[in-house]
């Protein structure tokens, strides 16, 4: 390759990387689309399945889990309780660090996103068997791997 950019479109790493931040905006506009009436944001939902799955996790674990800041967990975190959709409790064992459960109206919303979510997952995997979703996971988990470690460059 001679560094041409019409020429870097050649290489299926680079036809695959814009086809899934092509792909990604995709998925999150379709499902802000389904959850609008809900006045519930993408990071909220993301916050809200993780508490759902881990009731009583620490604010600093939903940012560990979603990958933000600590200061950004704790204002979505602020937001939900604001909403009355999360609570935040202190753990006995720990003073300081408090634990974050979901209220009656929190499991509620969190139902319906699941809801709307497998809907919005049905119609965008139409078609793919289980053996592709394996290898479609699989695939996935090598990449976000390869992400996850640090950048080499030449040099």
């Amino acid at each position: 390759m001679d560094g041409t950019p019409l020429r870097d479109f050649e290489d299926p790493r680079r036809t695959a990387s814009v086809r899934i931040t092509v792909l990604a905006r995709l998925l999150r506009a379709r499902f802000d689309e389904m959850v609008a009436d809900l006045g519930v944001t993408r990071s909220q939902w993301g916050a809200l399945v993780v508490v759902a799955q881990e009731e009583g996790i620490a604010q600093r674990g939903i940012a560990q889990k979603l990958e933000i800041s600590d200061a950004s967990a704790g204002r979505i975190v602020d937001r939900l309780v604001a909403e009355n959709l999360v609570e935040r409790r202190r753990q006995e064992q720990e003073g300081r660090v408090q634990a974050i459960h979901m209220t009656e109206a929190g499991r509620g919303i969190t139902r319906e996103l699941d809801r709307i979510a497998a809907h919005a997952e049905e119609a965008a995997w139409q078609g793919f068997n289980a053996d592709e979703m394996a290898t479609m996971n699989a695939l996935l988990g090598r990449l976000h791997a390869n992400l996850g470690s640090p950048v080499e460059t030449d040099g």
